[in-house]
């Protein structure tokens, strides 16, 4: 069982929207994936239609939830966030981690969903992962954000696989030389994806439409199908 997280120090970046082709593409492959989402704005809950059960985050946190086989119905699994969950600022950065270790499910990866700010639930999610992606825009205050986290998660002593992946490219609208600015830094070229992911208008219809059938194809399936493999797996 594989933990992987997308974080970013600011919202913006298309994480959710990354993170979501990211689960139906591993779910296509018959892979068994649990979601759980710790952001307030209950984006990724939202998009599988998850809202109104009678657990959350919250009571994962609390070590209320260890045991859901018979919850698994699908390739997916969602648990939910809660509005009450920023309450939750206080918390040792281990306690999701310690939790993570107790979950009896049948699981081949859980995907973690932390706020797009940098907080408590933010580090857990980070401290708890194998694999940590970090979604970042073209331009300057990503560039600022992206190490910005990268140094919280060495104060926090985070030890995972770590990628920033440049993420919404477009070639009419990023400034020039933003680019150069990731791949000339040293620190940042040592994680950064050696791709981009493009603006396409089909990877962000996916988060509206997933629950109506829709699915990644054609250019938008074949890119993100060459994430999965390279960055991912």
């Amino acid at each position: 069982m594989k933990i992987i997280t997308f974080a970013s120090w600011k919202g913006g970046t298309g994480k959710t929207s990354l993170s979501t082709a990211c689960i139906e593409t591993l779910a296509a492959r018959g892979k068994k994936i649990l979601i759980i989402d710790f952001d307030s704005n209950l984006s990724i809950s939202s998009i599988y239609n998850a809202l109104g059960r009678n657990y959350t985050s919250v009571d994962f946190l609390n070590g209320n939830v260890t045991n859901i086989p018979d919850l698994v119905k699908s390739k997916t699994h969602m648990i939910p966030s809660d509005l009450k969950i920023s309450r939750l600022n206080n918390i040792s950065d281990r306690v999701l981690k310690v939790n993570l270790s107790k979950l009896v499910a049948p699981f081949d990866y859980i995907f973690l969903d932390p706020p797009g700010t940098m907080c408590a639930l933010t580090r857990n999610c980070l401290v708890a992962a194998d694999k940590i992606i970090i979604p970042a825009m073209f331009s300057d205050i990503d560039y600022q954000a992206t190490k910005l986290i990268l140094d919280e998660m060495e104060m926090c002593g985070v030890d995972a696989d770590i990628r920033i992946v440049l993420n919404r490219h477009d070639e009419k609208r990023t400034p020039e030389g933003i680019e150069s600015l990731f791949r000339n830094d040293e620190k940042l070229n040592w994680f950064l994806w050696s791709g981009k992911i493009p603006a396409m208008r089909s990877i962000s219809r996916l988060t509206s439409e997933l629950m109506n059938g829709y699915a990644l194809q054609g250019r938008a399936k074949t890119i993100i199908d060459n994430f999965v493999d390279e960055v991912i797996l």
